[in-house]
């Protein structure tokens, strides 16, 4: 596993950030929810205050630019909340993609590599232990027992 650590902890820090976006889908989702049926675009308003202050500057950067588009600040924050959900899930499915990725990568080159250490024992091993081993039981020793192994991560 050492000549994959990279990969794997990469994974690991995707699997954290697909687990943050599917909170942060939660609370985009209610937010919106909240905003738009609460009857008058003024409501968009209310939004600035709930934003994290790590987010605030792109947060201004958007809504300065949706001002121009939509006419007020209570429309440029309804439809800043409403253009998160596509961002959140975008970044919610690519989060979710390189996590499964990665991990599985590195659990199949794992196996690979284990594979390939079982058969070189295997090739220096004397010719004494080949008339009395088994030949199906060497490949099942090769073959079944280190599939078993990748089986177990899942």
């Amino acid at each position: 596993m050492r000549p994959y650590r990279g990969r794997m902890v990469a994974g690991t820090l995707f699997g954290i950030l697909f687990a943050a976006s599917q909170a942060s889908l939660m609370m985009v989702v209610g937010l919106v929810l909240n905003v738009v049926f609460a009857g008058d675009a003024e409501a968009g308003k209310e939004l600035s205050k709930n934003v994290p202050k790590l987010l605030m500057p792109v947060w201004e950067f958007l809504q300065v630019k949706l001002v121009g588009a939509a006419g007020t600040q209570g429309r440029a924050a309804l439809a800043l909340a409403v253009l998160a959900i596509p961002f959140v899930m975008t970044l919610r499915g690519i989060c979710s993609y390189l996590n499964i990725y990665l991990m599985n990568w590195s659990a199949v080159r794992t196996i690979a590599d284990l594979r390939l250490a079982v058969f070189e024992n295997l090739q220096n091993l004397s010719l004494k232990f080949f008339s009395t081993a088994r030949t199906g039981e060497l490949i099942s020793r090769t073959t079944t027992d280190t599939d078993k192994i990748g089986r177990a991560h899942v």
